[in-house]
């Protein structure tokens, strides 16, 4: 049996590697993933650490990567929360960011504590840019805030408020 092959001279074989080297660079899952930078802050409402609180971060200039990801974190019992891009706790890309919160009533897409009045990406309730280094936010002190009655927390794990910031 004879065997037709087509045949490459030495330079077409470079540039075929070459550019099958430039497409497969992009193909793995974590290429696409932007530096971050560790980045803590608290919420405090009315004087008090406010507890459950989603703290997310929309980009005010060039998005963070391809995927255009919003940095989010959670408060714990003390107010304190730490910046989520990609896996917990990792940061968030340098750049300037506008800041919204979402204090969610309880499980699932539950009602905004806040009513909505610090959601709007559109009309961030700040702005803060995220440096190259490790990033303490000053405090995020709400005053003189109607805050509307909380059900149960939500669970590590539960996506639905994702979804809700999303729209």
């Amino acid at each position: 049996m004879r065997w037709n092959c087509v045949k490459f001279d030495r330079s077409r074989s470079w540039s075929l590697a070459g550019m099958l080297a430039v497409v497969l660079s992009g193909c793995g899952h974590e290429g696409w993933k932007a530096k971050t930078y560790a980045t803590h802050g608290t919420v405090i409402v009315n004087g008090s650490p406010a507890e459950n609180v989603i703290v997310m971060f929309h980009s005010q200039g060039e998005p963070p990567d391809v995927r255009q990801s919003v940095p989010y974190g959670l408060t714990s019992a003390d107010g304190t929360f730490e910046m989520t891009t990609y896996d917990q706790g990792d940061g968030v890309p340098a750049g300037k960011y506008g800041l919204t919160l979402y204090w969610p009533m309880g499980k699932g897409n539950s009602p905004d504590r806040l009513a909505g009045a610090y959601l709007d990406p559109a009309n961030p309730m700040m702005t803060v840019t995220i440096e190259k280094k490790s990033n303490e936010l000053p405090p995020i002190k709400l005053s003189g805030v109607k805050v509307l009655k909380a059900g149960p927390a939500p669970t590590e794990g539960e996506d639905d408020w994702k979804r809700q910031i999303q729209k």
